[in-house]
């Protein structure tokens, strides 16, 4: 581990204090990795970089082999992930590697200023029972967390915070009945918001995760050409995580059969761009794919 302060690894004896708590004062980095990802050692300078360049940056590194209820708390598939965290909150995510300029961009945009605000946002109130069920959440005691984000629902339909927060907790516990429910009982408004999608599509790719069907899908040789088994495939790659390779399978099948069962691949790389988010760097580089090959 690098000898710099704001470097350093997280473990469950210490993730409440060095991640949840010092969020409060710090914007908080989370590096979901393990020592077998190529990707993960090619990230790790940019982050030595960025620990160096900002030291009121925390950032936490997790190694997700030996913290694996970490790496599900947060509903890690796909590594590495990287996870902004302010005032207790997730406010960013990248999976996979994200560009120097990208990154930085985000680091800024949430950093704390000397008044504790992000920058170019406002202090919000702390909701006191919200953060109580994050706090319960983090220490282990998800059932008494998911109840009482339920009755912050009941008290205000409207919370879309408290919404997005039972139903990632209810994806992570593998609730699809609860998760679905959760989110279709959203108001129409609060249904266009980025984070809204991005709870749906980590449902809908949830629901499909089959780590059994992804190795007979990647071992048979009829799968590059089957456009249903092909398609079937981008969907596995993406429910583990495996976003580059499901968005590459996508193009590829655009390319053979661009109608295929009336534009399910199109279907499927959106709902894969909202899963990242709109200012991941990979969703920037193939929604501009996407659209030259379809237009």
């Amino acid at each position: 581990m690098s000898a710099l302060p704001n470097l350093f690894a997280v473990d469950a004896d210490n993730f409440t204090e060095a991640v949840i708590e010092a969020s409060v004062a710090h914007l908080v980095l989370l590096d979901f990795h393990a020592e077998w990802c190529a990707p993960c050692k090619m990230l790790a300078p940019l982050l030595e970089q960025l620990a160096e360049k900002h030291p009121q940056l925390r950032i936490g590194k997790v190694d997700t082999d030996q913290n694996p209820e970490l790496a599900a708390q947060f509903g890690v598939r796909g590594l590495p992930t990287l996870l902004l965290l302010r005032n207790r909150q997730m406010v960013d995510q990248f999976v996979g590697v994200p560009g120097e300029a990208e990154l930085n961009a985000a680091v800024a945009q949430h950093m704390p200023d000397a008044n504790g605000a992000g920058e170019g946002e406002a202090v919000n109130p702390v909701d006191p029972a919200l953060e109580q069920a994050r706090a319960l959440y983090a220490a282990g005691d998800t059932g008494a967390a998911q109840a009482a984000v339920a009755a912050r629902l009941e008290a205000d339909p409207g919370d879309l915070d408290a919404r997005l927060t039972l139903a990632d907790w209810q994806i992570d516990a593998a609730d699809w009945d609860g998760a679905e429910a959760t989110l279709a009982a959203a108001e129409d408004d609060l249904r266009r918001a980025p984070g809204y999608r991005r709870s749906g599509a980590r449902l809908h790719f949830a629901k499909l995760a089959d780590p059994d069907q992804l190795a007979t899908l990647r071992e048979n040789p009829d799968t590059s050409t089957d456009s249903n088994l092909q398609h079937q495939l981008a969907e596995q790659l993406a429910a583990a995580g495996e976003i580059v390779p499901a968005l590459d399978t996508l193009l590829d099948l655009l390319r053979r059969d661009r109608d295929f069962a009336d534009g399910a691949a199109r279907r499927t790389m959106l709902l894969i761009f909202d899963l990242c988010g709109a200012q991941s760097e990979v969703v920037s580089h193939y929604r501009a794919e996407l659209t030259r090959l379809l237009y």
